[in-house]
């Protein structure tokens, strides 16, 4: 673990970010203030595509945040789907990777034989009809094709 942490500092310093060395700057209820702000924005336009993007420096507690908000969905009958770009990510939220949840896999092209096998899935196919918020934490880890995959 100790090399993992420090891999992960260097690419941040890197990257030109801060290391975060306390427990971050948002509370909890300045998160959960967000989450039912963003849900009240949901609520209003919910006949319609929403996107929402949540940025931050590391630390921040945009993980916080979606997991708040998670929280916020749940305690109203609301089910997210709740994934993210990596492995990792998808741990820290509760979810699963989109790669899986979109029934992809590990491909990074899809032929007309293989979107048809995806979208015949009965498992894959409810799974997305009964998707009122789809949650992608690391979005900004996707690369266009595999997002554009994923709108097919």
């Amino acid at each position: 673990m100790k090399d993992w942490i420090e891999k992960l500092n260097a690419f941040l310093k890197f990257s030109e970010y801060e290391i975060l060395t306390n427990a971050g700057k948002i509370s909890h209820e300045v998160a959960e203030a967000l989450a039912l702000g963003e849900y009240e924005k949901y609520k209003k336009n919910r006949t319609k595509t929403t996107f929402l993007t949540l940025t931050g420096e590391p630390g921040s507690g945009k993980t916080h945040t979606i997991n708040e908000y998670t929280a916020y969905l749940r305690s109203r009958g609301i089910e997210p789907a709740i994934t993210a770009s990596t492995g990792i990510a998808a741990t820290h939220i509760g979810g699963m990777t989109i790669h899986s949840w979109s029934g992809i896999g590990i491909k990074t092209k899809l032929d007309k034989h293989e979107l048809n096998k995806i979208a015949s899935s009965q498992y894959v196919a409810k799974r997305v009809r009964r998707t009122k918020v789809l949650i992608i934490e690391e979005v900004s880890m996707l690369t266009n094709e595999t997002l554009s995959m994923k709108s097919v």
